[in-house]
């Protein structure tokens, strides 16, 4: 596992599908499979009206 800058970021396995990636405070991370090249984008995501909460008005 990489980071941007090419280095080599400290994670672990821990079974199951899981692994865990070590961050400092602010740090964040996108995991995907290597090969893959997602395109991150951040906007605004469509929605429709929705009842609060998900109750029943």
């Amino acid at each position: 596992m990489r980071d941007a800058a090419g280095r080599t970021r400290d994670h672990r396995d821990l079974g199951g599908g899981t692994i865990q990636v070590d961050l400092r405070r602010g740090e964040e991370t996108v995991v995907y499979r290597a090969g893959d090249r997602p395109h991150l984008e951040v906007g605004p995501v469509p929605c429709a009206p929705a009842d609060p909460w998900g109750l029943p008005s």
